[in-house]
């Protein structure tokens, strides 16, 4: 796997730096993220999601982090393994539990929280 130094602590992958370009992330956007996460999550293999969820944004407006920033960075989901970033990704759901596998399908988990709250519990 080939890596890039991205700071004193983390490595990017050549596909996470290729990923970056395709979805508009830039160093400052991946730093604020990195240095700043409230959630994580253990999606197995070594790998952890990590990304700032709507209370960990509100911190940062209070810290004076432009607005325009932060709508940036709140749908950033980061894919670390130890202290190498495999993958950015964009990610619309509340939880990095629930990102799109490479194969297009999603979680187990996904499918269960949709199924509870628009089949049994809708009207």
């Amino acid at each position: 796997m080939e890596t890039v130094i991205f700071n004193q602590t983390y490595e990017l992958t050549k596909h996470a730096s290729r990923r970056m370009g395709q979805r508009g992330i830039n160093f400052e956007m991946l730093e604020l993220v990195i240095s700043n996460f409230n959630q994580s999550k253990h999606r197995g293999n070594g790998v952890d999601a990590i990304a700032i969820n709507s209370k960990g944004i509100t911190i940062l407006k209070k810290l004076g982090i432009s607005q325009q920033l932060l709508d940036r960075v709140k749908t950033i989901v980061i894919l670390l393994k130890g202290k190498t970033i495999i993958t950015i990704m964009r990610n619309t759901s509340k939880s990095p539990a629930y990102y799109k596998s490479p194969r297009g399908h999603y979680s187990f988990r996904y499918w269960v929280k949709n199924f509870y709250s628009k089949v049994l519990w809708s009207p």
